[in-house]
């Protein structure tokens, strides 16, 4: 990046330059990296729009991911606009929409369920959706799944929308079993259906979820190994834990042979857990301080946190 940035600084008409370092600057993933490139964006649009090239709808699109991160739905949806525009010519339209995104949708109808311009589709859906066009935002979902069926984020939001307006478990269930239907390996699908499980209080299958996205299919050669996927391996261990303190409870307080076991279990995944990132997961010290809590060793554990 430093050299990048050298050549950026040197050359500041230079738009691929430009877009690689706005490119690497967004993939930081903080609001600072976001304006900066941002601004790098900005830019490379210029020197285009300056030479007379024209401008990559990809820019635009971008330029509306890291508007809608920074919370500037607005500025979001005029890049969105832009983009649309950039990918051909807009349709007539005798009435006026009630609202802005409404009349986008319409206006580029034509040209945004295009194979090449899923994403940037899915990009404005998700935009409808933070500015409560609830209704729009499903509609374009649903004509991703149909078109695009493969393109499993378009289920997972509809998931996602018949639980949160609907509170609606089982329609929300069936969109991700349609989603695992078509990916059954696919990780925000399994993720996403162990909640959904957990609300609905099946414990049992949301294990089930959690242990698929957790361990590697076996092979001939191998045995079962833990990926390194933290959420699905804290999952496990807090099923774990809770049947462990559904267990202690039942016993008036004391911890059973069998209570014994599930604490014993959801320690060694918090213990895993630890190694999965470069620094001990936060989540996975909060799972041991409980687990030696109820092992009535914490002041031991607390010392080796001070240490």
């Amino acid at each position: 990046m430093k050299y990048l940035k050298q050549a950026t600084d040197l050359d500041a008409t230079n738009p691929d330059a430009q877009i690689e370092m706005a490119e690497m600057q967004q993939a930081v993933g903080t609001d600072q990296h976001y304006r900066t490139a941002l601004k790098h964006y900005m830019k490379a649009e210029a020197s285009k729009t300056h030479s007379g090239e024209d401008v990559a709808p990809q820019i635009h699109n971008n330029q509306g991911v890291l508007h809608f991160q920074l919370g500037e739905q607005d500025k979001a949806m005029q890049a969105y606009e832009r983009a649309f525009a950039e990918m051909g010519d807009a349709a007539s339209s005798s009435s006026s929409p009630p609202s802005p995104l409404l009349a986008i949708s319409q206006k580029y109808s034509q040209v945004m369920y295009a194979p090449s311009n899923i994403t940037m589709t899915y990009n404005f859906a998700r935009l409808c959706e933070a500015k409560n066009e609830i209704t729009l935002a499903k509609d374009i979902y649903t004509q991703l799944s149909v078109k695009y069926p493969m393109y499993v984020e378009s289920f997972l939001r509809l998931a996602q929308i018949a639980y949160t307006r609907g509170k609606d478990v089982d329609k929300a269930l069936g969109y991700i079993f349609d989603a695992l239907c078509l990916n059954p390996e696919d990780a925000n699908a399994l993720s996403m259906q162990g909640n959904m499980y957990l609300r609905n209080g099946e414990v049992n299958k949301a294990q089930l979820s959690f242990e698929t996205l957790a361990l590697k299919k076996p092979t001939k050669k191998s045995k079962k190994k833990i990926k390194d996927d933290i959420y699905a391996m804290l999952s496990l261990a807090n099923i774990e834990f809770g049947r462990s303190e559904q267990l202690r409870k039942k016993g008036g307080g004391t911890l059973s042979e069998k209570s014994k076991v599930h604490l014993e279990n959801a320690a060694r995944i918090y213990e895993r857990c630890k190694f999965v990132t470069s620094r001990p997961h936060p989540r996975s010290i909060v799972g041991l301080t409980f687990y030696l809590m109820h092992s009535f060793f914490s002041p031991f554990f607390f010392y080796r946190l001070d240490q």
